[in-house]
């Protein structure tokens, strides 16, 4: 669990937790769910990103030189060494292919701040992204090119945005004017639940 001051760790079911990365602001966590002893990653606002690849017990961080405040990461399940990130000190999506080791500008062309990004389970090259006031694109290359989701979302305000299912073709994207989804890979997106709220 990330509090947003450490991470909690159970190990035996939720009876009892440790505390791990204390002081380091961690708010999002992103392990594999298909490949056993991938890396974990931990985003940590203002401290930028940390690797464990031994179940938290020890980390190396900060990776990313000169990132200042990640807005949102993720990783592909089947590939977990692929990481996005977007961070909102350069305004830039970046993609590493090395667990965080190195990485490459992606949606550099783009003036809005790239703020969420969900990475594909199955395909490393294939993910969606949200850049504010520009609205949903979609890459099929790793970044490379980017695509608008039409129609994309009308809210401006998003709140998530995750792959779905394990095949990459269902995006869920939670905003306060409710629930979109996406059955093509976020190609398109259409409204499934209205009146989330402001505060969701």
């Amino acid at each position: 669990v990330a509090t947003g001051s450490a991470i909690k760790r159970t190990v035996d079911g939720g009876e009892n937790w440790s505390t791990l990365l204390a002081g380091k602001n961690p708010f999002k966590i992103r392990f594999s769910r298909k490949v056993q002893g991938a890396p974990i990653y931990i985003g940590c606002g203002w401290n930028s990103i940390y690797r464990s690849t031994d179940g938290g017990e020890s980390w190396v961080g900060p990776l990313g030189e000169g990132f200042t405040f990640i807005q949102d990461m993720d990783a592909c399940d089947a590939v977990p060494e692929v990481v996005y990130a977007a961070i909102n000190s350069s305004g830039h999506l970046y993609r590493s292919d090395d667990a965080g080791e190195s990485w490459k500008t992606i949606g550099a062309d783009f003036t809005g701040i790239g703020v969420d990004v969900a990475a594909d389970p199955t395909n490393p090259l294939h993910a969606v992204a949200h850049f504010k006031g520009q609205g949903l694109f979609v890459t099929w290359d790793g970044g490379e090119n980017w695509t608008p989701s039409i129609p994309g979302v009308a809210s401006s305000i998003i709140r998530e945005l995750e792959f779905l299912d394990f095949v990459g073709q269902w995006v869920g994207v939670a905003t306060k004017d409710g629930f979109y989804v996406s059955h093509n890979g976020g190609a398109s997106f259409a409204l499934t639940m209205e009146g989330m709220g402001a505060s969701f």
